[in-house]
């Protein structure tokens, strides 16, 4: 978005050397043209960039407001068995989580 700002301000800049220069309107004409044409172009590029912009913009907040909904979901409690700290129980204990 800078860059087209610099090249605005370029074409802005080599008009107005270009009007030091040439010193017959007739032979501004054309040139004068051209310039209206690329900063057309350049007004252009900067809304479109605008508006990819802002299009990327909303469907991040989309993509995020989908994620906040899963967010809010409560799972039922798991109820772990618990260990007693018996070594002669270890092995049974174990086994309940091993596939």
């Amino acid at each position: 978005m800078d860059t087209l700002k610099n090249l605005r301000i370029k074409l802005s800049d080599i008009r107005n050397e270009y009007y030091e220069v040439v010193l017959k309107d007739s032979d501004l004409e054309p040139l004068e043209l051209e310039i209206l044409d690329l900063e057309d172009d350049c007004e252009d590029i900067q809304v479109r960039i605008k508006n990819i912009i802002s299009k990327i913009d909303l469907k991040n907040n989309d993509a995020t407001s989908c994620g906040n909904s899963f967010n809010n979901i409560k799972l039922p409690d798991i109820q772990l068995p618990r260990f007693n700290g018996s070594y002669h129980d270890w092995f049974n204990f174990k086994e309940q989580f091993i596939f």
